[in-house]
């Protein structure tokens, strides 16, 4: 089984190689339509699209389909995995929430 994983990943290697595909160089991060060119999420009133927990308990603090508030122009917090992440009121709750452009829509 080995010898076949690693068969597999030489031949995955030697197309990427035909390719002169270098996958560091990509550039992998999205393009979402609620965040500026500056990385800042646009403000406005917008729907969660998930359920979002808490980032202490991974408890749900926040439903999918209720509102969040952005009051103003928004930088994000911080990025993981390439993706930024915003802090936002919740509505419903008052709370602050952390989320994701991919999280949240019109």
């Amino acid at each position: 089984m080995r010898n076949r994983k690693h068969s597999e990943m030489n031949r995955i290697k030697e197309v990427l190689d035909e390719m002169e595909l270098d996958l560091f160089s990509l550039d992998l991060s999205e393009n979402y339509w609620n965040v500026t060119k500056e990385d800042e999420l646009a403000p406005g009133v917008y729907n969660l699209s998930t359920n979002i927990a808490s980032p202490m308990t991974g408890e749900i603090i926040a439903k999918e389909g209720t509102k969040v508030i952005v009051p103003a122009m928004c930088e994000h917090v911080d990025v993981v995995f390439g993706v930024p992440i915003y802090k936002v009121k919740h509505s419903n709750t008052k709370m602050d929430i952390y989320v994701s452009p991919g999280d949240i829509k019109r």
